[in-house]
């Protein structure tokens, strides 16, 4: 799933970085560097990275509601899932999310940074 999320969060930022070779290269001859340049992108992923974690915690709390709180005791096997186990998960999806997008916008415009 991870690899699947940086491949996806990849995609548009390579997309992006690829549109904006003309302003890319304007910068590099002003004198900025790549870590200078980077960070626009970093921050779209970032960005679409907090995006999609929020979109999963909302399907989280709303699968929780529907699913599996009426089926709690009509079902003795089925396991207890609180709101304090989708509150931990959403703590690790979000970091986990940021790292990812981090990461994938990195190698994204690793490729591209010499216009």
């Amino acid at each position: 799933m991870l690899v699947a999320s940086a491949a996806l969060l990849e995609h548009p930022v390579r997309i992006t970085v690829i549109a904006r070779r003309k302003e890319i290269g304007i910068m590099r001859l002003v004198g900025a560097t790549n870590g200078t340049i980077r960070i626009p992108f970093l921050l779209e992923g970032v960005i679409e990275g907090l995006v999609g974690a929020g979109a999963a915690i909302v399907a989280l709390l709303i699968m929780k509601v529907a699913f599996i709180d009426p089926l709690r005791g009509n079902i003795a096997f089925l396991p207890l899932v609180g709101t304090s186990d989708v509150i931990v998960t959403a703590m690790w999806i979000i970091p986990v999310s940021v790292g990812v997008a981090v990461l994938a916008g990195f190698f994204a415009t690793r490729r591209y940074m010499d216009v």
